[in-house]
């Protein structure tokens, strides 16, 4: 299994997670130690870069947090665009 390191950040208002994971199975793992960890809720998700291990887990703490934010430099997203796009439209298409 490759994958990739996750961050979380707990602020006093609002969590940050640092790339999600490569899997939706593996993204729904960090969710419930996020969950288990935050007392607060997960705002945003940053994508350090376009490596499919950082970034194909997206859609799971998108469905699992209302209202977050999925953060990348502009350089990250439009690399992300540009090499993976069928991947990332997968994603998308896995959670409606």
């Amino acid at each position: 299994l490759v994958n990739g390191n996750t961050l979380l950040v707990v602020g006093d208002s609002g969590a940050l997670v640092v790339d999600g994971g490569h899997f939706p199975s593996l993204a729904r793992r960090v969710i419930a130690d996020v969950r288990r960890l935050a007392p607060v809720p997960v705002r945003w998700l940053v994508n350090t870069h376009w490596h499919e291990d950082h970034l194909l887990g997206n859609a799971a703490p998108r469905a699992a947090f209302p209202g977050l934010a999925i953060v990348a430099t502009r350089a990250a997203r439009d690399t992300i665009l540009a090499r993976v796009p069928g991947m990332v439209a997968e994603e998308a298409r896995s959670y409606p």
